[in-house]
Order: structure tokens, then sequence, then C-alpha cells
């Protein structure tokens, strides 16, 4: 089924524990227990062959005959058998199957890399002064049984040890011998280790090999600014094609002299370089003279001179400048830089008219080398017109609201030294006109307005003026008549009143009315209304209208009827909002002022009070002090009928070991509360431990479960009642008696917990004790007092809907009929839905009305049945052969008892759980 390969899944991920399965009377006789946290080692090829043998050592004994292994990783997927270095350190499920009976165990392995690489380190010849280094010289050979070649991590150390003179080593002369330590690692942390000789071979000086001449015939000489001291230009004596080293491994010291001869100072040198190569064991010496000429035949390096652009002088039409030199530099020596052009030689300054004129650059070294470089100086025309401006403008406006502002009323004589100018204005720089228009808008704050004025070359230059646009023509304004309404009318209705006309040629500021309010409390006078139009710029005109305002009156009440209110919890109910408002009819200038005062009295059943409401309503624009013309009074009658109890609060249960001599317990409570509509609500308590028999039930009591009553009436008679439980454990220091733990654990068949079940113990004097399974399906009591006669009852009636499907009915079907009998006595249990001892179609008509809503629940049986798990069947095909027991007797407790565990039994889910 899905469900025991889900659970078989799950087995072999967390649980990799010992597991004994049953298959029928047979697997009675087969037992397979499978070792754990085993650990299997790879083999020089890199592969472990896990056998039955290794994990199950038992197994020959118990079961014989052919068994089978499958290897899971710790996800649950099947891995080949042999395992591979892929699997170095990870952690297998073994799944040892016996064929004959079915019975499984699991086992867990350690796949573990314990074998470390092989590695040779032969014996290797290096010349002197020949690179040592193992990129030179090679890195020796290793293998592994998982890691590949590639992968390993070499590791090394160096003891150089430098021989004497005429050491020899195989016939061959030798300098020194480097003991290199190689140590191999592989990616499981193992690793090897060897040493390595390197022989360094013994230096002859007629090897040495001398640096050529740098003197213009064997190499070409040195340009000056070449550094003769640089072995990488001038060259060096080698051995082997390699620098002879200071105090290097090859016993031979190199030095040289030089002499230098002043041929073209400071550009040309002779270096006349004496080299001598010392051989310290033999005294031999070899020298050579190197010749390194240095000379200079190379011209400056003369920068492009950058293009000039030079502004005429004020009021002329020449520009005076002084030429800037550019930069020249040379390898060898100082280099002087000169300018030549038309007019004149040297820096200047110079005077030159308008134009394009050509400069030419020469630079020269010390030893006559020369560049030269041409550049360009232009002349132009950089001094703008002379702007002269008034000091400030005022314009007034049309009654079109616009005016001009051309350039002839800003210009105050500008003038141009080159000849005619030309003018226009802008107001904000960018868009210039020949003259320019203002407006409403432009009233204010002066509006800056620019006058260019631009010459015969486009130079321009500029000047401001503030121009203030000023309005100072009147708004037109017209008031409406004046008019009479009543004070039930707004006299702020423009279009019951009238409204004003005005207009301006610009903008209005402000058009309003202002009212000098005459009125009294009830809306009646006069209103005058003036009417203001302001524009803009502060000029106004005003009127003012006459409104009147006149009082109406005719009010009639109607008050409301007497009431009768069934509730006093809510005062909603007997509220005005509820037992109604007086209601008026009529015109009043304002609305009537309405007050009620209440008087409570006691009243006949079945109603507990009578509430006397006086209502008194005025209109007080028409009141009359002395005649009453204007007041109204009326007295509501409501009879309030209380059918709800009062609302109790009381503590809540409490459980206490025994702390007071002769096994009592002193218990402090709070006080138990009602709410109720009546202001008095007496409370009182049956307990015989209670030290008052009032709201407080605090007190001493004896050992034992203490059921207390409380009891609270409101003065309609109506009563409520809530009852606390109080148990008091037994506590050896104060009871003298011995108490016990008693625990244990609820599974289904296939092992998972049941969680949340109810677990009861009951005494039989009396004690009731209960709790619940948790998330692992354990149970616990503690403190259980001892030498009474215990059950353990578990009791589990919620969630029936819960594992149940179509499935579930098939297979019960199938069992009836014989074609596919169930092979577990708990499917039998969990099929015997009406609880008939007996598996019948009517079990299954009954679940089918809980898979289809019909019914939540069936009636004389529970959604859970348990089944003491330590019972046998004694016949397991058949669950009703005798009464199984649901619960454990404990006779005469007397120590811990532990491992009282149940087998839970889901009613109907035959396919999953069960």
């Amino acid at each position: 089924m899905l469900m025991y390969a889900y659970m078989r899944r799950l087995f072999r991920l967390f649980v990799p524990i010992l597991v004994v399965a049953h298959s029928g009377l047979q697997a009675q006789n087969c037992v397979l227990i499978c070792k754990q946290n085993l650990q299997v080692s790879l083999d020089p090829s890199g592969v472990a062959l896990v056998t039955t043998g290794l994990v199950v050592p038992s197994a020959a004994t118990y079961c014989p005959g052919q068994l089978d292994v499958e290897l899971f990783s710790s996800q649950g997927e099947a891995i080949p058998n042999p395992v591979t270095c892929d699997w170095t350190n990870q952690l297998i499920t073994a799944e040892i199957t016996h064929p004959a009976t079915g019975n499984t165990c699991f086992g867990t392995l350690l796949v573990r890399d314990l074998l470390p690489p092989q590695v040779q380190c032969p014996e290797i010849w290096a010349a002197c002064p020949e690179d040592t280094s193992p990129q030179a010289l090679g890195y020796p050979a290793a293998t592994d049984n998982c890691t590949p070649s590639d992968a390993l991590m070499y590791v090394f150390s160096d003891n150089f040890t430098s021989l004497p003179c005429g050491s020899q080593n195989n016939g061959i002369g030798v300098a020194g011998r480097i003991q290199r330590y190689w140590t191999v690692h592989d990616e499981h942390g193992n690793s090897s280790f060897c040493m390595q000789d390197i022989w360094i071979q013994s230096a002859d000086l007629s090897t040495v090999t001398f640096p050529p001449s740098l003197d213009g015939f064997a190499l070409p000489a040195l340009n000056c600014g070449a550094d003769p001291n640089d072995p990488g230009l001038t060259g060096q004596p080698l051995i082997s094609g390699q620098p002879i080293a200071a105090n290097g491994p090859c016993d031979i010291a190199v030095t040289h002299n030089d002499q230098t001869i002043d041929v073209c100072p400071p550009a040309g040198t002779t270096v006349l370089r004496t080299w001598t190569v010392a051989d310290f064991c033999n005294s031999a010496v070899v020298t050579h003279l190197q010749v390194i000429h240095i000379v200079d035949q190379t011209p400056p390096q003369i920068a492009q001179p950058l293009d000039v652009t030079v502004g005429t002088n004020p009021f002329s039409c020449e520009g005076t400048l002084i030429l800037e030199m550019p930069p020249a530099t040379d390898d060898c020596s100082a280099v002087q830089v000169s300018a030549q052009w038309q007019f004149g030689s040297g820096q200047g300054p110079f005077t030159a008219p308008l134009g394009e004129h050509v400069v030419t650059y020469m630079a020269t070294d010390a030893c006559g080398n020369t560049a030269s470089a041409t550049g360009r100086v232009v002349v132009v025309d950089t001094d703008p017109p002379q702007v002269v401006c008034t000091n400030s403008l005022q314009v007034s406006l049309t009654g079109s609201g616009t005016a001009l502002v051309t350039p002839a009323m800003l210009d105050e004589g500008s003038i141009d030294g080159c000849g005619a100018v030309a003018f226009s204005v802008s107001r904000d720089g960018e868009n210039w006109l020949p003259q320019m228009v203002v407006t409403c808008n432009d009233i204010g704050q002066p509006i800056p307005v620019t006058l260019r004025v631009t010459d015969g070359a486009g130079l321009e230059n500029f000047c401001t003026v503030d121009v203030q646009v000023r309005d100072l023509l009147r708004p037109q304004l017209s008031c409406p008549p004046g008019t009479t309404i009543n004070c039930l009318q707004n006299y702020q209705d423009l279009t019951l009143c009238g409204n004003a006309t005005s207009s301006d040629n610009c903008f209005l500021q402000i058009f309003e009315y202002e009212d000098a309010v005459n009125l009294d409390a009830c809306h009646s006078g006069s209103v005058a209304r003036t009417w203001h139009a302001i524009d803009a710029s502060g000029n106004s005109r005003v009127c003012t209208q006459l409104i009147v305002v006149q009082t109406v009156g005719g009010l009639t009440v109607q008050f409301p009827a007497q009431m009768q209110v069934n509730t006093c919890w809510d005062s909603v109910s007997f509220s005005p909002t509820t037992t109604g408002m007086p209601q008026f009819s009529g015109l009043s200038c304002l609305p009537p002022s309405v007050t009620y005062a209440d008087a409570m009295f006691n009243a006949p059943a079945p109603y507990c009070f009578r509430i006397l409401r006086t209502w008194t309503a005025t209109d007080w624009c028409v009141f009359d002090i002395n005649t009453g013309f204007g007041r109204w009074e009326h007295t509501q009658i409501i009879d309030v009928r209380d059918q709800q109890a009062p609302e109790l609060t009381i503590p809540p249960d409490v459980t206490v070991s025994a702390n007071q001599p002769g096994c009592a317990a002193s218990i402090s409570l709070a006080p138990a509360s009602a709410a109720d509509c009546s202001p008095n609500v007496p409370i009182t308590n049956n307990s015989a431990f209670a030290a008052s028999a009032g709201a407080d039930a605090s007190g001493v009591y004896a050992e034992g479960i203490h059921e207390v009553v409380f009891t609270a009436t409101d003065g309609c008679g109506n009563t409520v009642q809530g009852t606390l439980l109080i148990t008091v454990l037994n506590n050896p220091v104060f009871c003298g008696t011995q108490v016990c733990s008693v625990g244990g654990q609820v599974r289904t068949p296939t092992g998972l917990p049941v969680v949340s079940a109810a677990i009861h113990l009951q005494a039989t004097g009396g004690l009731l004790l209960t709790t619940t399974t948790d998330t692992n399906g354990n149970y616990q009591f503690y403190n259980v007092p001892a030498g009474s006669d215990y059950v353990l009852v578990p009791a589990y009636d919620s969630l029936w809907i819960n594992g149940l499907s179509t499935y579930d009915l098939v297979l019960i079907n199938k069992h009836i009929l014989g074609i596919d009998t169930f092979g577990s006595p708990y499917k039998m249990i969990a099929a015997d839905a009406n609880k008939s001892w007996s598996v019948t179609t009517f079990d299954i008509a009954q679940l089918r009305k809980l898979i289809l809503g019909i019914q939540t629940s069936l009636s004389g049986n529970q959604s859970w049945r348990f089944v003491d798990a330590a019972y046998q069947f004694p016949n397991p095909t058949n669950a009703f052969f005798e009464n199984f027991p649901e619960q454990i007797l404990l006779p005469a407790l007397s120590n811990n008892r532990q491992g009282l565990d149940f087998i839970g039994v889901k009613t109907g889910d035959v396919n999953d759980s069960n």
C-alpha cells in the first residue's frame, strides 16, 4: 500500500534502528537483528562489498537460507553494492531481507577511505646554478584508490647541505645536496611521506660565458639615458645560461671593475668593465674586458604648440600677447626652446593686428640636435559694445490690460568703438524681441527687462532695467436690492438673497461680502451685507444690501407612549433611542429643547422595576414665562422585566499536592464575581472546607477531588451556578504515603505516535487523573498514591473522518467476501465500525455515512480504539476470538510502572495507519 511504502521510506531516512518484522506464523521462528554504526573501509580499488554477514552476523543461525541486501542513502535513494568512493564519509542504510519469511531489519554503516596515496621519490641531478624548484624539476609520481592524481595535494620542505670541495656522488663532482621531504594528501585526510635527494653538480670555470661588448661593432652602443649598470642591458657572466649567484652552491664568485672615459659630456661616455670570476675550490681565476659605449644621436622631443587666440585691446583693433614656449625633452641633456615669427623673435610681448599668424618654435639639445614645430596665433575682436540704460521705468496698463516696452525707452546712449549697433529686449534672457508686451500678469514685483546691444562682429553687451507695471483703474461693482426672509431661511444663500456683479481690466483679487449680523437667539433681526471688489493692484469699490429676517412659530408635540422592556442588561434597551422620543410638527426658528428625568420604583410582577420618565419640551423662540405658552410636559411609564440570569465568573480548577499536616492543602482562591443589571447579586458556595460560604471559597482542603458549586441570584430571582474542581494530591511529606510514577507510549500498529490521546488513571477509591499524549505518543503520571487499585483507560473520540476514504470500504468488502482477507487483527478492529465484535456489510454502511457527511460520528464506538500493547492475539486471523483488553489493570500499585503501552487503532482506516 502507499502508506506502507511511505512509512518504509521514513524508517530508512530517520529510524535506522533494530526492526523485527513478522509475516504470519512462520516469522515467529526467524529474528533478524541488524548491527548499527558499522564502519566499512574501501579497498585499494576504491570499492567495498556490504554482505549480510557483516550487517547480520547471527542471520545464519536464526534465519537460514537466502538473505537479500539493499543499500540506501540518507535521503532514501537506492545505491549500488559494492559501494564506491562517491559514498566516503556518508552514513548509509542496509536493508536485510529474509525472502522466505519476509522479515526485514535495517543497519547503518559509515563508508570510510583509510588507505593513503602511493608515492615514489626518485633521485634527481641538477646542474649548478640550475633552478631546483618543483616547477622546474617536477613532482613525484603518486596514485590513490579514490582521489585522482591531479587532485592530490603536494606539500614539501627542503634541507640544503653545502658539500666540501671535491665531493662526489657516483663518480660525479657535487657541490651540494637538497633533501626534499614530500607529503602527499588525498581528499579524505590520508597522507603518505617520502624523501627525495637532489644532487647539485660542481661548476667549471671553462663553462663561464662572458657578456659581449656594446661598442658599435660586436653589438650596438647604448643610447644616452640607458643605465650601464642594468645587467638586463649590458649582460653578466653565465654558467649553463644562468647568472652566478653570490654565496650560491657553485663555490664560484663573480665581480667587476668599471673605468669611465668622457667622450662628449654629459651626453656621451665609454665604460671599460673588467669581469673577474674565481673558483673557491681550486683558486682558479679568469678575467674578461667588456667595452660599453654610451652615445647621443637623438634630437630632442618638442610638443605640438597650442593654437593661441588673443582678444583685441580695449578701444583698439590690435591684440597684445606673450608667447608661451611649448615643452621639450631630451634623454641626455637640457633643451633650449626659441620662437620666430613676422613680428620678431623671443617671447615678446608682441602686438598683432586682427587675423591669423604662424609662429615657428625651435628646440636644441646640448649636442646640437634640433627639432621644430609650428603654431598659430589668432587675433579676434573681443571688445563688446558699451551699454548705457535708464535707471528705472514705470508703465501703466490700458483698459485692455496691456502696455508696450521698447528699446528706446531703456537706452541712454549705448555705443561701440567699431561702428553701429543693434537693439533688442528680453525678459528671460533667451527670447529677444524688438519690443515687449506687458500684461496684468506683470503687476507686482519689478520686471527685470534686459536690453541687448550687438556690434558688427556679433559681440553683445547687456544692461537690465527694472520695469514697474502698474494698474490704476478701479473695478466695476453692482449690489442686489434689499430683501425680507424668515428665520428658517438661510440669509447666506445668495440664490435667495441675490448676488453682486463685478469686473476689472485685470484681475479681481477680492470679490466678497462682509455681513453685519444683528440677529437674536432665534435668528430674527437684520443683516447689512457690504460687498467689496478689490483688484490685484489694490483698487477697490464697495456697495451695501439690507436683509430683514422675521420670526415664525406654531409647534405641536407627540410624546412617546407607555413601554414594556424585557431586559435590563443593555441600558440601550430602555434608553430614549429605544423607548421613544417626543415627535414635533409645525415650524420653529430653533429646534425645541428636550429634557427628561427618570425615577425608578418597584413594579408589580412580572416586572422588576418601573421607570417614570418625565419629558419637558420648550420652544424658546415663542415661550412666555407668564402664560407657559411654548412649553409642554409629559410622564412616560416604562416597565422593565429581567429574564436573564447573572453572568458568573469563578476561579479556574486547582490541582495541588498536600502541604498541610493531616494530608491537607491550604487553597487560596480569587473570589467569584457576577455581572447583572441588578446592583446587588449575592454569591454563595457549598464547600465544607471553605472559610466562608460566600464568593471566596478559600480554605484548607483534605486529600481528594472536591466539587465546589458557586450560586449567584439576582434581584428578579434569576439563578446561575458554576462548579470548581479542587484536587489535592497525595504528598508523602504530609500524608505519610508512598507515591509512584506511571507512564507509557501510544502508537499505531505501524509505529506512528498517536498525539493528543486522553489517558485516564482511575482509582477504586474515586481518584481520577487525566493526561494526554505528547508529539511522540508518550504520556506520564507523577505522584500517584501507592496502595490503591488503578486502571488505565485511553480515549480519543474526535476527527472521525481522518484517514477515511472509499478505498477503505473496498478493502473491507474484499475481506467480507474472502477475496483478500486482512492479515492483521488490528485491521479487523478498525473495520468493526459499529463495535459489534465482527466485520459485516453494516460496518461499510456506517463508514459510508461518515465519508458522505451524513453523520459526524458513530454511536456506540469511538474514533480510536486502544489495545494493550503487551496483549498477544491467540488467533491473529480473528481479532474477536476472545475479548482483547482495552485497558490496563494496576492492582495494589506499589512502585513505579513504565512501558504501559497501547496500540491505537483508527476506526475505519484499514489501508494506511492499521
